[in-house]
């Protein structure tokens, strides 16, 4: 009784090739999220800079606050990104994270959250 060892060598193709074509499929999707994710620090570092450049000129104490919020407001948002992003190896809520402290939560909450109602938190501010 012989055995042929084409099927053995045909089985190794399909599972080299399904292999191949996997890793292949993991690495553009890698590729991609790091370019959106890289597109996403240059735009928040260019809306700071824009923050700066257009207001400038105002160094009264008050711009000064306003131009310290956006930036930091624009930081955190990075920061709960860079949370989501993380979460399948952390395991921590982006909500849960140290750097976000009552204040800054509400605040960011407020804008997000679906409310109860079917309408948007946001939404129902003026009524």
């Amino acid at each position: 009784l012989a055995i042929s060892d084409k099927g053995h060598s045909f089985m190794s193709l399909m599972v080299s090739f399904l292999t191949v074509s996997r890793v292949t499929i993991s690495m553009g999707r890698y590729s991609e999220s790091r370019g959106y994710l890289g597109a996403l620090y240059k735009e928040c570092r260019e809306l700071i800079q824009n923050v700066v450049c257009t207001s400038g000129h105002n160094t009264d104490a008050r711009a000064k606050e306003w131009r310290n919020n956006v930036t930091y407001r624009t930081i955190m948002m990075l920061r709960c990104a860079m949370g989501v992003i993380d979460y399948p190896e952390e395991y921590l809520n982006v909500w849960d994270l140290d750097e976000l402290d009552g204040d800054e939560k509400a605040e960011m909450t407020k804008y997000i959250y679906y409310d109860t109602e079917g309408y948007y938190s946001h939404s129902n501010q003026n009524a």
